[in-house]
């Protein structure tokens, strides 16, 4: 899921109970459309570990 966060920011679902915690992640409650969501502001911030748990979530999906 990618949709509007703020403004300035949008935020992305990430459905995949295997993902690590990390301080960038922000673990959804039980029952939401994703297990976890992330925020970015800048084109930077779609690094190197974003792009693999993009790639985790996408080969997860099947």
């Amino acid at each position: 899921m990618v949709g509007p966060a703020t403004k300035d920011s949008i935020e992305i679902g990430l459905n995949a109970t295997a993902l690590p915690a990390h301080a960038r992640l922000k673990l959804q409650p039980p029952g939401s459309m994703c297990h976890a969501t992330t925020r970015i502001t800048t084109l930077q911030e779609v690094d190197a570990q974003l792009q693999g748990w993009l790639r985790q979530v996408y080969d997860a999906a099947g």
